[in-house]
C-alpha cells in the first residue's frame, strides 16, 4: 500500500509513505502527513493523491470483494485565501471555499454550519 503524489511522473519522486503487510496481520493503518498544500483551480488536483495497493495470490471469482478501503483526507483552512471570510464565525459555522469554473480564478468563500458537512 502507498501514498503517492500523482502529479509526478517518477515513481518514486511520487512516493509520500508505504506500508507492506499481509492481510492476515488484520486491519492495516496508515498515517501520512504529506503537509502538502495544493490550489482548488489546479487542473491536476485529483491526481494530487492516490493510493496504490499490490494484490496478489488471490484465486476468486471475478466480482469479488477482498478489501475494504477506508480513507480521511484532513485539511485546514489557510488565512493567505480569502482572509476576512474567517472572521464572525460561530462555533457551528465554517467556510468553504468555491471556485466558480474550471478556468476561473475567482474564489467565492460561503459560510455553513458544520451539520452540513
Amino acid at each position: 500500500v502507498c501514498l503517492r503524489d500523482a502529479r509526478h511522473l517518477n515513481f518514486d519522486d511520487s512516493l509520500i509513505g508505504a506500508i507492506k503487510t499481509s492481510f492476515c496481520n488484520g486491519l492495516v493503518h496508515f498515517d501520512g502527513y504529506p503537509d502538502l498544500t495544493i490550489s482548488l483551480t489546479n487542473t491536476n488536483i485529483l491526481e494530487t493523491l492516490k493510493i496504490n495497493i499490490k494484490l496478489h495470490g488471490y484465486n476468486i471469482l471475478p466480482g469479488s470483494e477482498i478489501l475494504a478501503i477506508i480513507h480521511y483526507v484532513h485539511f485546514k483552512a489557510m488565512n493567505s485565501i480569502c482572509p476576512k471570510s474567517l472572521e464572525n464565525l460561530t462555533k457551528e459555522e465554517t467556510i468553504i471555499i468555491k471556485c466558480t469554473t474550471k478556468d476561473s480564478n475567482i474564489l467565492i468563500p460561503n459560510k455553513i454550519k458544520w451539520s452540513e458537512i
